[in-house]
C-alpha cells in the first residue's frame, strides 16, 4: 500500500487538484496538489545519436532547400525519489524509481518555460498546510518538455513478446546549450564520470508530506494517469552537471626516458626510491641524468665533427 492507493475514495477536483476523504478541524479537505517539483537524477547510461535528413515540407508554402540535423541524446538514469503512477479508480498501477530511454533534444531559445516559467516556489502557495486548488490548466502551462508513464505493451514484430511498463521523458535544452551538451559527450577524450540531471515536473503529493518532509530526503511523488496506457506530465531541464573526472599529473614527464638514463647510471630503483624521499636528492638525480646527456652530446658532436 503506497502513498495514492487511496485514490479510489479521493475526489478530483481538477486535473492538478485532489481532495481526498478525510478534512482538518477546520472543516477543508486535506489535499494533494499537482505543482513543480524537482527531481534528481544520476544518468547510469546515456548514448549521442546523430541522423540527417531531408526534413518533409508538406503542406508548407517554403519548401525545405537544406538537410536538416536531428541529433539527440537518449539516456537510462536513476531517481533519488519514488514515483507513483495512479488512477482515481483503480489506485496505484506501478512504483518507479528508474527513468528509461529519456531523450534530451534541442529546440531554439525561448520555446523552453511555458506560459508562466514556473519554478519549484511558484508551487509552495498550493501545497503544505497552505494547500489550495490549483488553476485548471496547471503552473508549467506550455511547458514542452514531458514526464511519461508508459504501459506495457505487445511487441508488434518478434516472438511476440512484451515491453514492460516504464517511465521516460523527453526533455529540451536550447540549441546552443544543446551543441555544448552534445559535443562533451561526444568529442571528449575522456570518459564521463558523473553525469546528473535536476529536472523539475508537476507531480501530486500529499500537503502533510510536503510540509513535514526537507529537500534532501527522498520524496514520494504521485503521476496521475488519466487515459489507458500513457500518463504525462509537464517537465523541464533545470540543471545538468557533467564530470569527466579527476586528472592527476606525473611528477616527471619524462619518466620513461629517466628510468633508461637511470640504468645506464647504475641508480636502481631503491636508491631512486630513498633520494626521491628528500627535495636536494631529487634535485641531485636529475643534475646526474642532465649532466650523463650532455656527455652523450659532446662525444657524438666530437665524433661527427672529426
Amino acid at each position: 500500500m503506497g502513498d495514492f492507493s487511496g485514490s479510489p475514495k479521493w475526489k478530483l477536483i481538477n486535473d492538478f487538484t485532489i481532495h481526498e476523504d478525510k478534512s482538518l478541524n477546520s472543516g477543508r479537505p486535506f489535499m494533494r496538489t499537482c505543482v513543480p517539483k524537482r527531481l534528481d537524477i544520476e544518468v547510469t547510461s546515456f548514448e549521442v545519436i546523430r541522423f540527417i535528413e531531408w526534413p518533409s515540407s508538406y503542406g508548407e508554402e517554403i519548401r525545405a532547400d537544406a538537410y536538416a540535423d536531428r541529433s539527440y541524446i537518449r539516456f537510462d538514469g536513476d531517481l533519488d525519489d519514488k514515483i507513483i503512477v495512479f488512477t482515481m479508480s483503480d489506485g496505484e498501477i506501478g512504483t518507479f524509481r528508474t527513468l528509461t530511454d529519456a531523450t534530451i533534444r534541442p529546440l531554439p531559445a525561448g520555446q523552453i518555460g511555458g506560459n508562466h516559467k514556473a519554478t519549484v516556489f511558484d508551487g509552495i502557495g498550493y501545497s503544505g498546510l497552505s494547500s489550495r486548488d490549483v488553476p485548471a490548466e496547471g503552473l508549467m502551462e506550455g511547458e514542452p518538455g514531458v514526464l511519461s508513464f508508459l504501459a506495457e505493451y505487445e511487441e508488434r514484430h518478434g516472438d511476440g513478446g512484451k515491453t514492460p511498463a516504464s517511465l521516460t521523458a523527453t526533455l529540451f535544452l536550447d540549441e546552443d546549450k544543446f551543441s555544448q551538451l552534445h559535443g562533451t559527450l561526444s568529442l571528449s577524450p575522456r570518459p564521463v564520470g558523473v553525469f546528473k540531471l535536476h529536472v523539475l515536473a508537476e507531480l501530486f503529493e500529499s500537503e502533510v508530506s510536503a510540509n513535514l518532509s526537507e529537500p534532501w530526503m527522498s520524496h514520494d511523488y504521485g503521476l496521475l494517469m488519466k487515459g489507458s496506457s500513457i500518463a504525462n506530465a509537464k517537465a523541464r531541464i533545470e540543471s545538468i552537471a557533467i564530470s569527466t573526472g579527476e586528472t592527476r599529473l606525473n611528477e616527471d614527464d619524462n619518466d620513461e626516458d629517466a628510468s633508461v638514463i637511470d640504468k645506464m647510471l647504475g641508480i636502481d630503483s631503491q636508491e631512486k626510491a630513498g633520494v626521491a624521499a628528500h627535495d636536494h636528492g631529487k634535485a641531485l638525480l636529475k643534475y646526474q641524468r642532465y649532466t650523463f646527456l650532455a656527455l652523450v652530446a659532446l662525444i657524438l658532436i666530437t665524433l661527427f665533427s672529426g
